[in-house]
């Protein structure tokens, strides 16, 4: 009987491992694929223009979620099934979501002087795109600490930046076709991908909190 235990764990983290490893190489792809999309579109100024463009976005979520996506995997991974689990996600998603949308609002309101500081004149058509992005990027990022509580490490990992940037290279090369105005599709591109992923880790949040409370 133990040793039959001992196998089904082995074969359960075998999966896991497995499912973790893929979604770990999405992810890991996503990002690459994005700048290499962007090259070949729009050339290396473009690529320079987005670099900084994400480097603000990315600055801004980790100063927003303030580390609270590690908090929350933490102390949600001590006890998954606590009564106290809903109450610390409602804390973390209010907290993210407030430091995430003044970030986004001085982001926006600072993209001309971000364009000066920078150099880079085309960076402040981009920021408009990549403020509206810096909201659901961050809680995003909280989501993925909650399902690395529960030990959904795979499906943290594509509510991630690569999940946005995978989703992203994908609408960059549909605007493209679409549209004519350049790098600064980028910037949206990314603002609708965060929102997707958000949408899908909000639904997948609330399918696992529904289930626990209905069992």
């Amino acid at each position: 009987m133990i040793a039959t235990l001992l196998q089904r764990l082995k074969g359960e983290l075998a999966l896991a491992l497995i499912r973790t490893f893929i979604a770990r190489g999405i992810a890991a792809v996503g990002g690459v694929l994005l700048f290499v999309v962007l090259g070949r579109l729009y050339g290396a100024e473009g690529v320079g223009v987005f670099a900084l463009a994400q480097s603000i976005y990315l600055g801004a979520g980790i100063l927003a979620r303030y580390g609270m996506d590690n908090t929350l995997m933490r102390y949600v991974g001590q006890d998954p099934t606590s009564s106290a689990v809903p109450v610390y996600l409602r804390w973390a998603l209010i907290k993210s979501a407030l430091l995430s949308t003044t970030a986004a609002v001085l982001v926006f309101l600072l993209r001309d002087q971000f364009a000066l500081w920078f150099n880079a004149p085309m960076l402040g058509s981009v920021l408009p795109g990549i403020a509206l992005a810096i909201p659901p990027f961050t809680v995003a990022f909280v989501f993925a600490g909650f399902m690395k509580g529960i030990r959904k490490p795979a499906t943290a990992c594509l509510l991630e930046n690569g999940g946005i940037a995978l989703i992203a290279t994908l609408l960059v090369l549909l605007f493209y076709r679409i549209s004519t105005a350049g790098i600064v599709m980028a910037g949206w591109a990314m603002a609708v991908a965060a929102w997707l992923v958000f949408a899908q880790g909000l639904w997948q949040v609330r399918s696992y909190l529904n289930s626990k409370l209905a069992g």
